[in-house]
């Protein structure tokens, strides 16, 4: 498949995916936009606002290109070997995984659990150094960032209760 047909179907993918996210956080988030933080609806939409715009710029880049391929030119996208494959369902099957974990076990310890998994499982990097440096920072960071300092509620999990 050539390379100006791949970024407009996946252009119009995120512009799709994008619209129907903005909708759904328009549509199921209680609460409104309250100056100036916006309330809980506001990253959600704009994530889905960032996606529409991301996806008709390359939508509009797939165009582009296509025009200015000279006549016998091909540029051929390749298949998916076996490895990139087994990324992307091993991607899908941990985020699985961390819906799971993190109703039942909470976010202090389904994320470092889903990190470890990524690292070791999906990405098959085996640096103990980088593996639990990554785990660790990711974690508290993120449990500092969103817990304390947005004060975002961080599930705690039903098993530990």
């Amino acid at each position: 498949m050539k390379q100006a047909l791949v970024d407009r179907f996946v252009g119009l993918l995120c512009v799709l995916g994008g619209a129907f996210w903005a909708y759904t956080a328009r549509t199921t988030i209680s609460g409104n936009y309250e100056p100036p933080a916006g309330g809980p609806q506001m990253f959600p939409f704009l994530l889905g606002l960032l996606l529409i715009v991301l996806g008709i710029l390359l939508t509009i880049i797939g165009f582009a290109s296509q025009k200015s391929e000279l006549p016998g030119s091909s540029e051929v996208v390749d298949k998916p070997d076996k490895e990139e494959i087994r990324i992307v369902i091993s991607t899908f099957a941990v985020l699985i995984i961390y819906g799971f974990l993190l109703e039942k076990l909470g976010f202090l310890i389904a994320t470092p659990v889903v990190i470890l998994l990524t690292f070791l499982g999906v990405l098959k990097i085996y640096s103990w150094r980088l593996v639990l440096s990554m785990t660790v920072g990711l974690t508290v960071g993120c449990y500092v960032l969103f817990g304390m300092v947005v004060g975002t509620y961080l599930p705690r999990g039903t098993w530990l209760q």
